[in-house]
């Protein structure tokens, strides 16, 4: 398998970093972090497909108005807009048969810092008598500002979105790259996330390194 990938660097601003490998794609984002890049690229979609190459012409062309400079592999647009524009020629022309079931912007673990992940399953399993915030206060963050920290660049990477409740509280959601996360991880079945629930409600840890292996739950 073949794979079209999109990333993004956090010291690169508005860009993203779009191309085609017949390798794996993490390999591929470790080998672009040289000495002359500051910061290791996000692995933000991948596109299985059997010909990566004639996907990659399609796509440069399609998004040939945000490219930042003809020869570089780069485009300004957010993370969403590429999905938008790149997923109708993938479904057309490039999706192959054997990947129907796979969506194609697959968050791969390696972007998630271990609390991150963590503050994920909290938000996708909804514990309740309690808002996703304090849940990561308690039991993640160290701190308030770490907290909020984890949460901002969460949302900076659209697995998070941040909406105005009641009483003009701020309610934390999963965003599309969120619901994708907990699909890769099979963790969108409402009972698995219920028994991660009830784990973490009988342990009632108070950090990350608390917090229940998911691994061995299933």
């Amino acid at each position: 398998m073949e794979y079209l990938y999109i990333l993004s660097n956090k010291n690169m601003d508005g860009l993203l970093k779009i191309g085609c490998t017949k390798k794996s794609v993490t390999d591929r984002s470790k080998a672009l972090f040289t000495t002359g890049v500051p910061d290791k690229f996000d692995i933000e979609a991948i596109f299985p497909t059997s010909d990566s190459k004639r996907f990659e012409d399609e796509a440069f062309k399609t998004l040939a108005p945000y490219r930042n400079k003809k020869q570089r592999e780069f485009f300004k647009l957010n993370v969403r807009q590429a999905i938008d524009f790149l997923l109708p020629i993938y479904d057309e022309r490039f999706r192959p048969d054997e990947s129907d079931s796979i969506p194609p912007d697959v968050i791969e673990s390696e972007t998630l810092t271990e609390n991150e992940e963590a503050a994920i399953f909290l938000i996708g399993s909804k514990h309740p008598g309690w808002t996703a915030q304090y849940e990561i206060r308690d039991r993640i963050a160290q701190s308030d500002l770490e907290a909020d920290y984890i949460i901002k660049d969460l949302a900076s990477r659209n697995f998070v979105k941040l909406k105005r409740g009641m009483m003009d509280t701020e309610v934390v959601q999963l965003d599309h790259a969120g619901l994708t996360y907990l699909k890769s991880k099979d963790m969108l079945d409402p009972e698995k996330l219920r028994n991660w629930k009830l784990n973490c409600q009988s342990k009632r840890p108070t950090r990350s390194n608390d917090l229940p292996n998911t691994s061995e739950l299933f």
